[in-house]
């Protein structure tokens, strides 16, 4: 410190004494004009020590008047008063310290008979340090900074900005020095004063109030917020139009508070996932789940044109959607059944070795992209007699118990006759929580995450309307199009052009050879024989009964081979598109969706602005001052009670420490405001109360560990699918599908493509033996949890909620662990 100060040594600056103009007559009146002398002057004093009036008079016989609080203060240059550093490390920072000797006695004193008032005494007014604007900017705190209201929304406004941007735009509004520092302290101090469960229940409310958006809030019996369901009037018409298959899945780490968020995606006409709905549960267990799907079907009438639902390997969830969609078909994604089959064979108890491994997987590669049920028995043939000749009965006997019995949830054979807009994986979901935890980044707030949720909406919305609007202002490029496909490429995306593209391909290197008859039975029906393999086609209607129509209602190669060679058009006409994928289609509702999209802007901007708790106007209201007050909106509410054998409900680690840190705050808050003296008394009380209760709970520590198991467990369960899996394996299993997928095309016709409609075994639930998808009991951790010894499960609903203005106030979610101490780090 000491070579720290050898310039500030030099300094002598000498500024005028402090003399006011009028008589001091109060405290008031003494700190309004020594506040002008500082801010003239550029100064800083700190009240170095004082004296109450109640302590003077209780220890001298000379009595001041009590209209004086204190008798006295001293005050001293805020660089003449060292204090310790608080920091960690061994960095050299600035220190304010520069030996100043400036100071003054401010003194109450009797100047005639009952008259007093105050006087400066023991006055030194020369510094050791410069007294420039510059010095007196950093000075500022949060508190002391010339901001009005307005300044302090606006830096809510600019919250997520950079600091930099922050700090720029402050020395612009107050004209003086802010540093980056006090930049971050005053966003801290002005985003530290609402909470963010104060405000997810004003997002919640006025989402609430918009035209066509819905929330319901979950609790549970101990009042504590389980899930929360979202869904706007965006969502809704993305449902309606593009609704008949979907995908479900659910992510972590994306709020500070332990929710996992799910969502319902789509495929919009763009080839670009949607989420239709979306949730935050503390769990995943059935009721939870089948909760939120009863309310998703209550709210969209056209839930039973659902045809397909796309999910992990994850039997919960296959479960309580065979019970919410009775009509459509649950498919297993591809991507995970590859990487969890390559997870299953290197377990230690069927020992195999790395080459059998490798001719496994393939072997299960090829049933999976099996296109005919003859060629998937084929395959099952070949796969049992490697194993019986390489004496490894046992991978085999796993895969008849747990894989063949669903084998139409995962083989192209069965899953590609339903419609599923190409989604053999969960991959376009999985994209959407990759975009959607770039723009909140990790651990964020709960408040937080519900508006990177809605911005994400408008963000996804305005990309899709571009694109559709990008094709009628402007065509493609004649060389990129063939000319077969000139008429109907305006009306398809890009990717779905390539998709398109893709299949005519194979139309000429494959179909040369293919002969198309039309039937006798209609005009508008033609037989398609190609490779010992026939097809019906509707040219009418653009239909197909090939596996790729099926699964992707677009032109297939043998409806280009009607078009051709049976009617003997020169491009594919605009009928064999479905609507479903035109955008002329979709431009019908871009006003609409754009005008939706942008009223969740006032929705977004509440997690930084603080407003009032009202109602958003919509566009019809009049006037917001007529006498006619609409009653506000109010979320749906439910409750879910768990019924527990046990005589107490069993928590989680997160709930355990949820409900005792809400039971301990008053204590913890009557602490910290106890005087020193009495602090340590308390202290020590408590301390041994404490220590008391941990010898007693000590000989039922291990019972309390085993009886929690179950939790424990599934706690380790609720976690990332692929987060198991080596990242090589994941990568590895991506290009293997993208090689077969090729292979499977240029071998479609030639090999074992066909259209029969053999019998499948039907998506049925496996009984307790069975376990579907590869997901055996030891990997069932949410199952145990919804129905299983320790944890049952019962649905109730509140219909008496408690009173309140807005109901969305009854939510309550638990508080964050404590970050501790921050790590000191030295260099």
């Amino acid at each position: 410190m000491d070579t720290m100060l050898n310039d500030s040594d030099e300094i002598e600056n000498t500024v005028p004494p402090f003399k006011p103009a009028s008589t001091l007559e109060s405290w008031s009146s003494f700190e309004d004009h020594f506040t002008k002398y500082k801010k003239k002057y550029n100064l800083k004093f700190r009240v170095r020590s004082s004296v109450k009036t109640a302590l003077h008079n209780s220890t001298h016989q000379d009595q001041m008047p009590t209209e004086f609080e204190w008798t006295q203060k001293i005050y001293r240059c805020t660089h003449g008063v060292s204090q310790k550093s608080r920091s960690k490390g061994h960095r050299n920072r600035q220190t304010r310290y520069k030996k100043c000797k400036a100071r003054l006695t401010a003194v109450v004193k009797k100047v005639a008979v009952n008259e007093y008032e105050l006087t400066i005494q023991n006055q030194h007014h020369t510094h050791s340090h410069r007294t420039s604007s510059t010095q007196a900017a950093s000075y500022l705190t949060p508190k002391t900074l010339p901001l009005d209201d307005q300044d302090r929304e606006d830096v809510k406004t600019l919250a997520d900005a950079r600091v930099s941007s922050t700090t720029n735009f402050l020395n612009d509004r107050i004209g003086c020095k802010v540093t980056p520092q006090q930049t971050r302290n005053l966003i801290r101090s002005i985003m530290g004063q609402d909470s963010g469960e104060d405000r997810l229940k004003d997002m919640l409310h006025a989402l609430r109030q918009l035209e066509g958006s819905d929330v319901q809030v979950i609790q549970d019996q101990m009042d504590m917020t389980c899930g929360i369901v979202m869904q706007t009037k965006v969502q809704k018409m993305m449902f309606e139009r593009w609704g008949e298959t979907l995908a479900m899945d659910f992510t972590h780490n994306t709020n500070n508070l332990g929710y996992h968020l799910g969502s319902l995606v789509v495929t919009t006409a763009t080839g670009r996932g949607f989420p239709v709905v979306d949730f935050i549960s503390l769990d995943e267990q059935a009721t939870t789940i089948s909760t939120i799907l009863e309310y998703f079907k209550e709210k969209n009438s056209r839930w039973q044109d659902v045809k397909t639902v796309v999910i992990d390997k994850d039997f919960t969830e296959w479960r309580v959607l065979q019970t919410a969609f009775p009509k459509a078909t649950i498919l297993l994604c591809q991507f995970h059944a590859i990487t969890y089959w390559k997870k299953v064979m290197k377990r230690s108890v069927y020992r195999l070795n790395v080459s059998q491994q490798e001719v496994l997987l393939k072997l299960m590669v090829k049933l999976l992209y099996s296109s005919t049920k003859t060629a998937y028995e084929a395959r099952h043939l070949v796969l049992k007699r490697y194993c019986l000749e390489n004496k490894r009965q046992a991978i085999f006997a796993y895969f008849e118990k747990n894989w063949d019995p669903c084998r139409g949830m995962w083989s192209n054979f069965a899953r590609g006759k339903h419609f599923t807009a190409g989604n053999t994986t969960t991959n376009r979901i999985e994209s959407n929580w990759k975009q959607l935890k770039l723009l909140l980044g990790l651990k964020t707030r709960i408040d937080k995450t519900i508006a990177g949720l809605l911005q994400h909406q408008i963000m996804i919305t305005h990309q899709i309307i571009s694109e559709i609007e990008k094709l009628h202002a402007s065509s493609r490029m004649p060389k990129t199009i063939p000319r077969f496909l000139r008429e109907v490429a305006g009306r398809l995306s890009a990717k779905v052009l390539m998709t398109v593209k893709k299949e005519w391909e194979c139309f000429v290197n494959v179909m040369p050879s293919a002969v198309a008859a039309r039937s006798e039975d209609s005009c508008s029906t033609w037989k398609v024989y190609c490779y010992n393999q026939k097809f019906l086609c509707h040219d009418s209607d653009g239909t197909c009964n090939c596996l790729f129509y099926k699964s992707n209602h677009l032109p297939c190669r043998h409806l280009m081979h009607v078009a051709d060679k049976g009617l003997g058009f020169d491009a594919l006409p605009m009928n064999a598109i479905h609507n479903r994928w035109s955008s002329f289609a979709a431009l019908a509702i871009r006003d609409d969706l754009v005008a939706a999209a942008d009223k969740l802007r006032s929705v977004v901007r509440l997690s930084k602005l603080k407003l009032p708790k009202e109602r958003l106007l919509d566009d019809n209201d009049e006037v917001a001052s007529t006498s006619h007050h609409k009653s506000p909106k109010q979320v749906a509410y439910v409750r879910l009670r768990r019924n527990e054998r046990a005589n107490h409900v069993v928590l989680s680690s997160g709930e355990k420490y949820s409900y005792a840190k809400a039971m301990l705050e008053p204590l913890l808050q009557h602490l910290s405001g106890l005087p020193s003296s009495e602090f340590y008394s308390e202290l020590k009380a408590w301390k041994e109360t404490v220590d008391m209760g941990l010898r007693k709970g000590g000989p039922r520590s291990t019972e309390a560990g085993t009886s929690d198991g179950i939790v424990e467990f599934q706690t380790r369960c609720e976690v990332d699918m692929l987060e198991d899996f080596d990242p090589m394996d994941a990568m590895e299993a991506a290009d293997l599908m993208q090689a077969m997928e090729v292979a499977n095309s240029e071998d479609f016709a030639r090999s074992d493509n066909g259209s029969d409609d053999e019998d499948t075994t039907p998506t049925q639930l496996a009984t307790a033996e069975e376990h579907p998808g590869g997901v055996e009991p030891e990997a069932e951790g949410k199952t145990s949890g919804q129905d299983g010894e320790h944890l049952r499960d019962g649905l109730t609903t509140d219909v008496s909620p408690p009173p309140s203005e807005r109901q969305v106030d009854i939510i309550n979610v638990p508080k964050p662990k404590g970050r501790g101490k921050a790590r000191a780090t030295t260099k």
